[in-house]
């Protein structure tokens, strides 16, 4: 999280944008949306380590379900720097062109 926001305060900082930096943009971006995606699908997500409470978290929820929400929630948060990446092969493929 602290790299995204490392990221995140570069990309403010920057206000002139070169080919260089928007493809080094775009790697960070696809290297963290791969990298939750990759934590998304790498399963089980969580695991119980007292076997006599079951696997119920005070009868609320099961780990299965956390777990499968957990999963959701790193795909959802992917999508963002995925969609960066595709914004900024366009402005790439715009700014090559000129």
């Amino acid at each position: 999280m602290q790299f995204f926001i490392v990221n995140l305060l570069w990309r403010l900082r920057r206000r002139v944008w070169t080919t260089e930096l928007l493809l080094a943009n775009m790697g960070i971006n696809l290297t963290y949306a791969s990298f939750l995606v990759f934590l998304a699908f790498s399963s089980p997500l969580l695991q119980t380590q007292v076997q006599s409470q079951g696997t119920e978290l005070q009868g609320i929820f099961t780990l299965l379900q956390l777990d499968k929400w957990l999963s959701y929630s790193l795909v959802i948060a992917a999508m963002f720097p995925g969609y960066e990446v595709i914004r900024d092969g366009l402005r790439w493929r715009k700014l090559a062109s000129q």
